[in-house]
């Protein structure tokens, strides 16, 4: 046998990296779409809580599950951070000013 025959070739360690970056890279894709359905979930069913209340005027967005409220010039400010608050999947609630 020569010495070519006999030796083995190994596979580049960057195959390897590969191999294990690729999981990685659809985790943080999929992490990513999940969160962006959260929040437009929690925005809508704050929308419907707040037309529920009778809050013409307020409107609610989410980074996340965290809330920021702005309530109506007509509503009180307590009644819609409490009803937000109240909602499943909703970690905090931030009020602003009426404009």
């Amino acid at each position: 046998m020569s010495t070519q025959q006999r030796l083995r070739r190994t596979p580049a360690p960057w195959w390897f990296a590969t191999l294990a970056a690729i999981p990685l890279v659809f985790g943080v894709i999929g992490a990513q779409a999940s969160k962006n359905s959260v929040e437009q979930e929690l925005t809508q069913n704050a929308e419907k809580v707040l037309q529920g209340i009778g809050a013409a005027g307020a409107s609610a967005s989410f980074e996340g599950r965290d809330a920021t409220v702005t309530p109506g010039s007509m509503v009180d400010p307590s009644r819609v951070e409490q009803a937000i608050a109240d909602m499943p999947g909703v970690r905090s609630v931030v009020v602003k000013a009426a404009p």
